[in-house]
């Protein structure tokens, strides 16, 4: 897969999806590595009384089908959890 962007879902701590996905681009940073970020709190706001507590990622992109034509294709979900800090 060539990446091109990565869909971000964020969910508060009722597990709950806090607004719609976020898609974002990546940038090409060396032959086989792309980047890309997001700062969760201005991406998503969470419901009064509610803490965001973890998110899903996936990357979005091309590969090439069994004609050699283009074709769309995106990763498995990934899910983190942010570490509690007190």
């Amino acid at each position: 897969m060539t990446p091109a962007t990565f869909t971000i879902t964020m969910y508060d701590d009722l597990n709950n999806a806090v607004g719609a996905a976020v898609t974002l681009p990546l940038r090409k940073t060396d032959v086989t590595i792309w980047s890309g970020s997001f700062i969760p709190n201005v991406s998503f706001t969470p419901a009064a009384g509610r803490k965001l507590m973890k998110f899903t990622y996936r990357f979005n992109g091309t590969m090439l089908d069994i004609n050699g034509l283009p074709t769309t294709v995106s990763s498995a979900d990934t899910e983190v959890t942010f570490t509690s800090m007190k």
